[in-house]
């Protein structure tokens, strides 16, 4: 069924984020295999993102690039802008770690744009970090204004994982 692909893809992405990247790709891999049985390809998008933060964090920016777009690309089909915005922001944040700077601001400028449409709080607080992780990795001084107003509204919405990651980024950032 696609709804289980959706449903192992998203837990796939709590492992990533606790650290275990081998147990998120497995699950993953099982919601693109879901999907695929399902008959409805665009039920992988949500295990194609959590794939392209596991590549991301093992250092394989192409790898993750090639599954964000994927994920981008089936999260646009679905019409879903949430998995959308989560594909933008890997896409951006990876871009910009593999010193793809130009191509970075397109993906911000594309996710500014949904942010603006979707007038989402996660999404205003997801692109503030987005702006400052970018800005940080080409050098940019205005990097911790965006990182303090990400900090602000994710706080505002009690939205403690995107206040954790831009409160990370302030304080390493600071320390370079």
């Amino acid at each position: 069924h696609p709804l289980l692909a959706r449903l192992l893809g998203y837990h796939a992405h709590t492992w990533w984020q606790r650290g275990n990247l081998e147990l998120a790709e497995r699950q993953a891999g099982q919601a693109l295999a879901v999907a695929a049985a399902s008959g409805d390809p665009a039920s992988a998008r949500d295990g194609q993102d959590a794939l392209a933060n596991v590549f991301g964090f093992r250092g394989d920016h192409d790898a993750a690039r090639l599954a964000g777009e994927r994920a981008y690309e089936l999260a646009v089909a679905a019409d879903d802008a949430d998995v959308q915005a989560m594909a933008l922001m890997d896409l951006a944040t990876q871009s910009a770690y593999a010193g793809r700077h130009e191509e970075a601001a397109r993906y911000e400028a594309t996710f500014a744009a949904l942010v603006e449409r979707t007038r989402s709080v996660t999404g205003r607080a997801s692109l503030a970090y987005v702006r400052g992780e970018c800005r940080v990795e080409r050098g940019g001084a205005d990097a911790p204004r965006y990182l303090e107003e990400a900090v602000t509204v994710a706080e505002e919405a009690e939205l403690s994982f995107a206040a954790g990651i831009a409160r990370h980024t302030l304080v390493t950032s600071s320390a370079r």
